[in-house]
């Protein structure tokens, strides 16, 4: 530590420190991806929402893994750490390991709840260490979609003034249950693109989604259709304690799920088999 006098010379010793934590935080290897989704109450004459994907009102999975200096994610997931979730009424909510190494796991049917307007924080402990992450869980979007839809053609959804960072979009055919449109991550991969367009966290220098377009391959025939959008916020890394800020996430959104008639409800008399 020789060089620590000149250095403290050169930057001040608040300065010094601040550079010091801050080459600290970008090479910790400890890398948290989580996502955390509910779903908006809903009744329709056209299909039971209880018999598609989200029949459970609120998910979370969480992705740990480890990474080295180059601040790549590895192939190197994390097992057997201890993962709490606490929102609102909910209270160190046991998060388990699934059968996926590194994915940790809840949804409506362990007890989670979707706590909209709350703070909801992950405390995750790994060879004695404590990580966590926090967000603030936002409320699902408004919105209306067209009355009428012409095949090959695509929708757009307003969403302006609603300070969404991004949005996840699932549509799929009511008769069929077929997912016929998606824009969501998956795995631990794609969280981290969908958390980090070009590498720079969606909680920088946001520039809030004001529009959604669903291309016109969502809705390939006449039918009716599920179109379930939630708008999304993310963590900052002011609200992440010892983990690597640059590749680490935590995003949450509610999804508002609508029908939608292709070319129009009335023109359908019933569902198509």
């Amino acid at each position: 530590m020789r060089y620590l006098p000149f250095l403290s010379l050169l930057f001040g010793c608040d300065v010094l420190q601040e550079k010091l934590e801050d080459i600290e935080d970008i090479t910790n290897g400890f890398v948290a991806g989580g996502i955390y989704l509910g779903v908006e109450e809903m009744s329709s004459p056209y299909f039971d929402i209880s018999e598609t994907e989200f029949g459970n009102n609120a998910n979370l999975t969480l992705y740990l893994a480890s990474a080295d200096i180059s601040n790549e994610l590895s192939a190197n997931p994390i097992s057997r750490a201890d993962v709490l979730f606490s929102a609102g009424t909910m209270e160190d909510l046991p998060i388990v390991e699934s059968g996926e190494s590194g994915a940790y796991v809840a949804t409506s049917e362990n007890g989670l709840l979707y706590a909209e307007g709350e703070v909801a924080t992950l405390d995750i402990t790994h060879a004695q260490v404590p990580h966590q992450l926090s967000i603030s869980v936002p409320f699902a979007p408004e919105f209306t979609l067209p009355s009428s839809h012409t095949l090959g053609t695509n929708i757009t959804i307003d969403l302006t003034g609603q300070e969404f960072y991004e949005t996840i979009v699932v549509v799929i055919r009511a008769d069929t249950g077929e997912v016929t449109y998606e824009k969501r991550p998956n795995d631990v991969e794609s969280l981290y693109e969908f958390a980090h367009p070009g590498g720079v966290t969606l909680s920088d220098e946001v520039d809030y989604v004001t529009s959604v377009e669903i291309p016109a391959q969502a809705f390939p025939n006449n039918n009716i259709y599920v179109v379930a959008l939630a708008g999304v916020r993310s963590s900052g890394p002011s609200e992440m304690i010892d983990v690597n800020p640059l590749l680490s996430s935590f995003i949450s959104g509610k999804f508002n799920i609508e029908e939608f008639c292709v070319p129009s409800c009335e023109e359908l008399s019933q569902i198509p088999q």
